[in-house]
């Protein structure tokens, strides 16, 4: 992904995109349950001193590291809350 934002005529004039500091995130169609597992994601890999580390994939998150709770989001989508 970063290959495609360095190639693109607009975004590869970021500074952020040219040192390397870009991660891509859920796409402009997804809703906020994925922007939930993005900003976990982003926050572990720009912050694991203060998040964790990334472990490579949100199913690897350590539940005592999670940032929120899986639980609750999934009983609220199934209207159980």
């Amino acid at each position: 992904m970063i290959q495609s934002a360095q190639s693109h005529e607009t975004v590869g004039t970021l500074r952020a995109v040219q040192e390397g500091n870009f991660v891509r995130t859920g796409g402009k169609r997804m809703g906020p349950i994925v922007d939930l597992f993005s900003a976990e994601a982003t926050a572990k890999q720009l912050y694991p001193e203060e998040f964790g580390e990334w472990p490579g994939s949100i199913d690897e998150v350590p539940e005592d590291e999670r940032l929120f709770d899986r639980q609750r989001v999934a009983d609220v989508v199934n209207g159980e809350l």
